[in-house]
């Protein structure tokens, strides 16, 4: 019963996450196309000059920088994504090949333990180098790979929950669900709750997979990733699920052999008061640029036709107060032009 709690509340921390992750690309994103579109009411902006004593048109002035710098930082965050992504490839590719792996042989304890963990032996491969003692890799058609030499260490149970473990990354397609949520964090590298939210998923995949791997042996389970912690070395691969991460091991042990320690996040409330103010930022700048400078009530003056700094002429009350009519409303008049 407590297991099943567990298993739930660890699922929904999960779903919250990835909810949480679309309403941020969502938040972040709309803003600077939004504007672009032809949605209906947009042209109507024009007529509202105002919004209390704030001019629009100033406002529109003072942010079109600041949301030009949104559109800049998308897309370097998109050019470094994609050459993230494609450099993580190149590196997997050598690091598969520095492992020597070959497919597990027919007749094996790995082949056997393969098929009693629901696993097909054909998608099973085996690292003669050791290194990382088992992963999943591959993006649409995912496969796993073992060492020998933690085969070796491992007793047939163990070897199972080994690979039954792996069998859940498999089903689930992880490898290629993590480096999508990667790609996404570091598109928006300057929303950095982004990425926390993505690091906070991968443990909870971990986390997920081990309670399938373990089924009704948790402390078997227990056993097999403190004997592949002994082997884990400082190799990285990038496009995998790794079965020993340094620093989640101690939670996940501790889980198994059912104690409740609290599930790490890395989502603190500084990183969620980032997040707030950069996407208050993104929302503002792409609102107010939607403004257009060419609609029915701005056309002919206010401040496109002033001078010094828009901001210096943001609130209407400023000339309210001094005497001297509002230069945003139609019919005033001043030097420069009038409405």
């Amino acid at each position: 019963m407590i297991a099943a709690t567990r298993d739930r509340r660890r699922t929904s921390h999960e779903r919250a996450l990835l909810v949480g992750i679309a309403l941020v690309l969502l938040l972040g994103t709309l803003p600077v196309f939004a504007h672009h579109l032809p949605l209906p009411g947009i042209g109507e902006l024009g007529q509202l000059e105002r919004i209390g004593a704030v001019c629009l048109v100033a406002l529109h002035l003072a942010l079109a920088p600041v949301h030009g710098l949104v559109h800049v930082l998308l897309a370097a965050g998109l050019a470094y994504a994609i050459f993230d992504r494609a450099r993580a490839g190149v590196r997997l590719r050598r690091g598969m090949e520095s492992l020597d792996i070959s497919p597990a042989a027919p007749g094996s304890r790995i082949f056997t333990a393969s098929s009693e963990a629901g696993l097909s032996p054909a998608m099973v491969f085996v690292a003669r180098k050791t290194g990382i003692p088992a992963f999943t890799f591959g993006g649409t058609r995912p496969k796993v790979c073992v060492s020998a030499s933690l085969a070796s260490s491992l007793s047939d149970d163990e070897l199972r929950c080994v690979l039954a473990h792996e069998a859940y990354h498999v089903r689930r397609r992880d490898p290629l669900r993590l480096s999508v949520l990667r790609f996404l964090g570091l598109t928006l590298f300057w929303i950095p709750a982004l990425r926390r939210m993505a690091a906070d998923v991968a443990t909870d995949t971990e986390l997920e997979a081990d309670l399938a791997g373990a089924g009704d042996r948790p402390l078997v389970m227990a056993s097999a990733l403190i004997k592949a912690a002994k082997e884990r070395t400082t190799l990285h691969l990038a496009h995998v699920t790794l079965l020993i991460r340094d620093d989640l091991l101690d939670v996940r042990v501790r889980r198994l052999v059912g104690e409740c320690p609290p599930l790490p996040s890395r989502i603190t409330r500084r990183a969620f008061a980032g997040a707030t103010a950069a996407l208050a930022v993104v929302w503002l700048s792409g609102a107010v640029v939607a403004h257009p400078l060419n609609g029915p009530g701005a056309a002919g003056s206010t401040c496109l036709e002033h001078s010094g700094w828009a901001a210096s002429h943001l609130f209407c009350a400023h000339y309210v107060v001094g005497g001297k009519p509002c230069p945003h409303s139609r019919g005033a008049t001043d030097p420069h032009g009038s409405h």
